[in-house]
């Protein structure tokens, strides 16, 4: 006798069930985190005090010497000096919320995430501690710290996910 109910394919099961993220080992998530978080967290940083700066310079000289001064040796070094504890701290958090997400983009929003608060947090107690308080333009340096540490995080995060992850070979 054959048998009356219809033959699932593989297709239908592959699509039932959630997908696994690839495994990265912890130390390609630190190195990556590490070696590129800190000049990108720079360059992204001084963009964002650049061109909120209203002196009257065009939109390209602005640019220029934001990557004019964060890609130059002293910038580098300044950018290593401050960011290599935040971007620890992300990449020890990002390689902990990845094995429970499923989806690659809830890890790049995690990453966002973690980027932001992390460097939110650490360059507010900053602040207080060198000024004994959040004064307006020490807020506005911190709010830019945030959205600088959360966009190098999601470029980690979109390198470790796009280039190093490869799918294991099948058996």
């Amino acid at each position: 006798m054959s048998n009356p109910e219809p033959k699932r394919s593989n297709f239908a099961d592959a699509a039932s069930r959630p997908p696994s993220p690839r495994s990265i080992s912890f130390g390609k998530i630190t190195a990556v985190f590490l070696i590129l978080g800190p000049p990108l967290f720079g360059l992204l940083f001084w963009l964002a005090v650049s061109l909120a700066n209203r002196n009257s310079d065009p939109l390209h000289e602005k640019i220029y010497e934001a990557v004019g001064v964060a890609l130059s040796i002293f910038g580098l070094l300044a950018s290593y000096a401050v960011g290599l504890l935040p971007s620890l701290i992300s990449a020890l958090a990002y390689a902990k919320s990845r094995r429970h997400l499923s989806g690659v983009g809830h890890r790049f929003l995690a990453a966002v995430l973690i980027g932001a608060m992390v460097y939110l947090i650490l360059f507010a107690l900053f602040m207080i501690g060198l000024t004994g308080g959040l004064q307006h333009d020490y807020r506005l340096f911190t709010l830019y710290a945030a959205a600088a540490g959360a966009v190098s995080a999601f470029i980690c995060a979109f390198i470790l996910e796009e280039f190093t992850a490869w799918p294991a070979p099948p058996p």
